[in-house]
């Protein structure tokens, strides 16, 4: 009995310590959403201007 309870304290007591906070995750750097979508956009259009 006296093992179990030490046991339930060192439990709560590992619960209370602060963990480590996980690295937040930051977006890659580079050209948003928009920016890709109007590259495309543009080399398509050179595309089929080249062909006409």
């Amino acid at each position: 009995i006296v093992a179990f309870f030490i046991f339930l304290v060192l439990r709560a007591y590992e619960r209370t310590k602060t963990k480590k906070e996980a690295p937040k995750v930051t977006e890659p750097k580079g050209p948003s959403q928009e920016e890709l979508l109007a590259e495309i956009r543009d080399e398509l259009k050179r595309q089929n201007t080249g062909r006409a």
